[in-house]
């Protein structure tokens, strides 16, 4: 469980760093991706199966033409069996996808 805990973890703070990069005016969504997936390899995790979704004000959208003080939502998701070992997979068998969200506000 400790592995499923840690992922968890990670997970947050990529998609803190992908909201991070979203706030700042700019950015892309490609800038936001690679920020995520540059937090996921130094932690150790593969990020050929991860999945980063944006919104924009609660819509799927593109960071690049939000306006100031849009709400941005990044989530990042990876498949469980990616990232816990497969004995614990039992525990988790019902949870596919572990992922993690944040929001914030774009700045000006």
């Amino acid at each position: 469980m400790g592995q499923a805990l840690r992922a968890e973890a990670v997970l947050s703070a990529a998609a803190r760093a992908g909201c991070g990069t979203a706030s700042r005016p700019g950015t892309a969504n490609i800038d936001v991706i690679s920020d995520v997936k540059s937090v996921l390899a130094n932690a150790g995790f593969s990020t050929g199966s991860v999945t980063v979704n944006t919104l924009v004000n609660g819509a799927s959208g593109e960071v690049a033409v939000a306006s100031q003080y849009s709400a941005i939502t990044v989530t990042v998701s990876i498949p469980t069996a990616q990232v816990v070992p497969a004995n614990l997979l039992t525990y988790l068998a019902k949870k596919a996808q572990l992922s993690q969200s944040m929001t914030i506000i774009r700045q000006g």
